[in-house]
């Protein structure tokens, strides 16, 4: 019985102890991710293997030390021991220590055979890399992308058999040691042959000294400067239109030709085609090539790229340039694309920097012309309230700023940008307001008709007159008075005047008389010599009669007696 309780324990034991060293392999097989245990701090015990156990993470330090590192944060990494547990560079989990990292090296790793981007992307501020002699064979093409800020990168005492020219590209001023290696002399180290051959001093003073494996004889090594390589050229590039022009939502085709050995790839950069749909196509020939004498010498490889733009946008405006590249280096030629473009006003907001502003920015092509409106009103150029900024961002995109120098209830309302070009117009309005100044509400939005399609006429803007709409009734019945004084006053002078005709008025009152007669109906005949005046129109006054020594003394004693002769 004993003896079965003893067993028992026994075994009890055996597998506690076999848990414990299953856990802490799978702890330092986690380490080089900086990823474990607390062995000391954890809340329930590994052998027990709860799934939902707390598991707390060491220091990077310790980390480092538990890897046969030591870990400086504020500046270096350094991993030199001889553990060979490092399969990658170690990735620390806080992002603000790894930022302050501009140090790391690492020796010794027989495990460490590639090397990439993502291992890199941790550390942007990283400035010297040294890997010495580990089991690093594979250096990726873009392995420096993220690292803007390396100046020195030692790869030297490792195996690698190539290294791009895309791993290093962008970068500025560096020093790439790679002697010691397993290069090989074929195209991949053309590249590096041609920067020995032009005097470079990227590969450090010893560059000239560099070997290469012979391709067919691994074993057999050269100076890479004077090592032979056939068939590898830096391939030649060239677009079918060196220039293009095009109006704004039409369709272009652009044409990039590329030939070399080996065979080049042909891309365009599309950052400036984002804005509108697009497409490549891209096709693959053998080229012959003859001498002067017409003889076949051999053949190259053309690569063919169309960039086929779909409604092209303004913002396409300016150089599309083409590449072709191959393992020996870059080619490039550009397109001047010419886009004529309407204004279109993208984007406008308010800001701020030293003062309030409001922010626009502008796509067109022929350069355009501006101007300002508030509340639909021509915007005075004042210097005391305003400051006008336009600047050119682009070959057809503008970005301008019209900033408030005070900001006081006169600037304050709805304020209309208008651009216009020979291809179109454009306005927008935005309304501005400054923190503890009531709103207007009398100032209403601006309507203003929608800017057509196409290519519309640009029309003059009539001139805006200012009329105090409370003053229009006032002026309404003083003119209406005015009218009704002219009349009535024209109508009693022509009464006056009849009243003096009437009564034989003198010579004076002709005037009045003719003025009359003038307004009457028939009134135009009154001065024509051929017509009869009425006896009751003469004056009979005896003062004014004249004896007439022609008639008889009958005649002149009746009307002496008062008869009336008819």
């Amino acid at each position: 019985m004993v003896l079965g309780v003893s067993s028992s324990w026994c075994l009890v034991l055996a597998q506690a102890i076999l848990l414990c060293f299953g856990t802490s392999w799978c702890w330092a097989t986690a380490v080089p991710r900086f990823q474990g245990v607390s062995m000391y701090n954890a809340t329930h015990v590994s052998i027990v293997g709860e799934p939902n156990a707390t598991r707390k993470l060491l220091p990077p330090e310790q980390f480092c030390q538990s890897l046969g590192c030591s870990c400086h944060l504020d500046q270096s990494l350094s991993c030199q021991l001889e553990s060979d547990r490092i399969a990658a560079i170690p990735q620390l989990l806080d992002q603000d220590r790894a930022n302050k990292i501009t140090d790391i090296n690492i020796e010794n790793q027989r495990n460490f055979v590639e090397l990439n981007e993502a291992q890199l992307q941790i550390y942007p501020k990283l400035k010297t890399l040294t890997i010495h002699r580990c089991g690093l064979k594979y250096v990726s093409p873009k392995a420096f992308f993220h690292n803007r800020d390396i100046q020195k990168i030692d790869l030297r005492y490792n195996e690698i058999e190539a290294i791009t020219w895309t791993a290093i590209e962008g970068l500025g001023t560096i020093e790439l040691l790679i002697s010691d290696n397993e290069l090989v002399c074929n195209c991949s180290a053309k590249w590096i042959q041609m920067k020995i051959l032009q005097n470079s001093r990227i590969f450090g003073p010893l560059g000239n000294k560099i070997e290469c494996q012979h391709p067919d004889q691994r074993s057999k090594t050269s100076l890479l400067s004077s090592y032979t390589i056939d068939g590898c050229d830096v391939p030649e590039v060239e677009v079918v239109n060196a220039s293009a022009q095009v109006y704004e939502r039409e369709r272009v085709t652009l044409t990039c030709r590329g030939r070399g050995k080996p065979a080049p790839r042909v891309h365009w950069d599309t950052a400036r085609v984002q804005a509108a749909p697009y497409e490549l196509k891209t096709t693959s020939s053998v080229e012959e090539q003859h001498d002067s004498e017409g003889k076949l010498i051999g053949t190259i490889q053309v690569t063919t790229t169309e960039l086929v733009l779909h409604r092209v946008d303004g913002t396409a405006n300016g150089p599309l340039r083409c590449y072709a590249d191959n393992l020996v280096g870059r080619s490039k030629a550009d397109v001047n694309l010419t886009i004529f473009t309407p204004p279109r006003i993208t984007s406008m907001k308010m800001g701020k920097r030293f003062n309030h502003h409001i922010q626009y920015d502008v796509v067109a092509y022929p350069m355009f012309n501006w101007s300002w409106f508030i509340n639909d009103r021509p915007l005075e150029r004042d210097p005391e309230k305003y400051n006008y900024i336009h600047q050119k961002t682009d070959t057809a995109s503008y970005r301008g700023f019209l900033e408030f120098l005070s900001p006081i209830s006169s600037v304050a309302g709805f304020y209309t940008l208008v651009v216009e070009n020979e291809f179109g117009t454009a306005n927008e309005t935005l309304e501005v307001t400054f923190p503890g100044i009531p709103h207007n509400k009398n100032n209403n939005p601006p309507h203003r008709p929608p800017v057509p399609s196409g290519k519309p006429r640009i029309q003059e803007r009539e001139p805006y007159v200012d009329v105090d709409i409370q003053q229009i009734p006032i002026i309404v019945t003083l003119s209406v008075l005015v009218v009704l004084v002219s009349v009535v006053g024209a109508l009693v002078a022509l009464r006056w005047c009849q009243f003096r005709q009437e009564n034989y008025a003198a010579d004076g009152t002709r005037f009045c008389a003719w003025l009359w007669l003038s307004m009457r109906p028939g009134g135009r005949r009154c001065f024509d010599r051929k017509r009869v005046v009425g006896k009751e129109r003469i004056p009979l006054n005896m003062t004014r009669m004249v004896e007439n020594p022609n008639y008889p003394n009958y005649f002149q004693d009746t009307m002496k007696n008062g008869k009336t002769v008819r």
